[in-house]
């Protein structure tokens, strides 16, 4: 069967109280001041929410949004303290390639954060020449592999224990969240297991864009990205299985892997989503669905597993 919608919101309902419409703006990611030493930079987060109650009364956790900005604010810093480039450079570079992997969730807490530094070679992969990778650690348990192509650094001292400056707000501490994104023209063909859509997407004024990865020019964001295959994901869930968020407990991110290609400048882009596999597993006595789905969002390439507690009828 196939259903159209001319808006993601005649699917979904209201935007204003759902996490990968709004949502996410409430939550506030603070990287806490950390420590570079033999060669690992090291310190604490936390996250804060400020918004909706869940429609179930379940507690907050955070989302594969935070994930991936805090991933890449923490590269953004990386980059500068362990690599050697400069804020400009950092502007400059662009992600390569995201892996997360989540062993737990994640809810409103600080923990420890760690970075080390995987590689960094030049690469006939990467346009500006280089690749750098860093393995990121949130708590201890939940790992994020994160591959970034940029300039050859300047030949500039880097002092082994050097502090993380945290002075300015920058595009994957807050400016990511000033973006208004469209899901359009949407299509559904549930016996495909495929949903598709129309993105635009307007970048409001005053964000804070002068520093951090990719703030060079307006782009499609990795973050952008997730926005539109989570509500993709839930318009295709929700239509297979007749239910709607208020029906839905709170669906829980297990692993993304996301991957650009060329940016794109243009302010439009087609994204789609293909749902590969469905299981039950038993869980804590618990029965829980778990989808292995994949898509292309712009220039973005996205595999993800997700997983959320049955409702027995």
């Amino acid at each position: 069967m196939r259903k159209q919608f001319q808006h993601i919101d005649q699917v979904l309902g209201d935007s204003s109280v759902r996490y990968f419409a709004e949502g996410y703006r409430y939550y506030d990611i603070q990287v806490h001041e950390g420590i570079l030493k033999d060669r690992e930079l090291a310190g604490q987060v936390s996250f804060n929410y400020c918004g909706p109650e869940r429609p179930r009364g379940e507690e907050v956790h955070v989302g594969s949004i935070e994930f991936t900005a805090l991933a890449l604010q923490l590269a953004s810093h990386a980059l500068y303290l362990m690599i050697g480039l400069s804020n400009e450079q950092i502007s400059s570079a662009a992600l390569s390639d995201l892996h997360i992997k989540l062993r737990s969730p994640q809810y409103l807490m600080a923990t420890s954060y760690r970075v080390k530094v995987v590689s960094s070679t030049q690469s006939a992969e990467s346009v500006p020449g280089t690749r750098s990778t860093f393995a990121i650690t949130i708590g201890t348990q939940n790992s994020i592999l994160i591959a970034i192509d940029h300039q050859r650094p300047y030949y500039r001292y880097l002092d082994p224990q050097q502090r993380l400056c945290l002075d300015c707000e920058q595009l994957y501490s807050s400016g990511y969240k000033n973006r208004e994104i469209h899901i359009e023209k949407v299509n559904l063909i549930t016996e495909q297991n495929r949903a598709s859509a129309y993105i635009r997407s307007i970048v409001t004024e005053g964000s804070p864009m002068e520093k951090g990865i990719g703030s060079t020019r307006h782009m499609w964001l990795p973050t952008d990205a997730l926005i539109v295959f989570g509500q993709l994901m839930q318009a295709l869930l929700f239509t297979q299985l007749g239910i709607d968020r208020l029906r839905c407990p709170n669906i829980w991110l297990r692993q993304l892997t996301l991957a650009s290609g060329r940016p794109i400048f243009e302010d439009h882009c087609d994204g789609a989503i293909l749902f590969h596999d469905s299981r039950e597993v038993n869980r804590e006595n618990q029965k829980w669905q778990l989808i292995s789905l994949s898509g292309t969002v712009g220039n973005y390439r996205g595999k993800f597993q997700v997983g959320f507690q049955k409702i027995e009828s």
